[in-house]
């Protein structure tokens, strides 16, 4: 009787890990095809670069250029301080300037949404103090603003719209 038990016993225990394998098999193909369609997308690499890109004004106009780690770190950490989000992961919108980051004179300009305003972007002013971003000025963007700081423009698209454009 007691032999019965533990025949059954391992029969279960082994049908339930063959059947724990196959499951845990077909979970990791369906996300390895998921990260590959993702990755591949170029709206996903659009939103995904410009919230490391950075225009850098250099000789009175500006280059492209990828934020360093450190830069990243201390905005992301600037960022999340003063409760800031993505804008583009917030609202599925890029900028034609291919950046979410101007830097003129030492000052980032930087392109967030809000919590309570998810929607609307607003352009929050860095000034690095002793090797942390300090929020100079924070308003909400409109391009009047742009050409009162002398800076390039935003101008924003839906995702959707840069994917029926090609």
């Amino acid at each position: 009787m007691m032999q019965s038990i533990k025949k059954i016993v391992l029969t279960v225990v082994l049908i339930g890990m063959v059947v724990g394998m196959v499951i845990l098999y077909l979970y990791i193909n369906a996300l390895q095809e998921t990260v590959q369609k993702v990755t591949q997308d170029p709206i996903y690499g659009s939103v995904v670069s410009q919230d490391f890109a950075m225009l850098s004004e250099k000789d009175g106009s500006y280059v492209y250029t990828i934020m360093n780690d450190n830069e990243k770190r201390s905005l992301d950490q600037a960022n999340t301080e003063n409760k800031f989000k993505s804008y583009p992961f917030q609202t599925g919108k890029i900028a034609t300037t291919q950046a979410m980051t101007i830097k003129k004179n030492n000052v980032l300009y930087h392109i967030v949404s809000k919590d309570e305003d998810s929607d609307k972007p607003y352009l929050v002013q860095y000034q690095e103090e002793n090797g942390v971003l300090k929020v100079i000025k924070v308003d909400e963007y409109q391009e009047k603003l742009s050409q009162e700081l002398g800076i390039p423009t935003f101008h924003f698209l839906e995702a959707n719209e840069i994917k029926n454009r090609k």
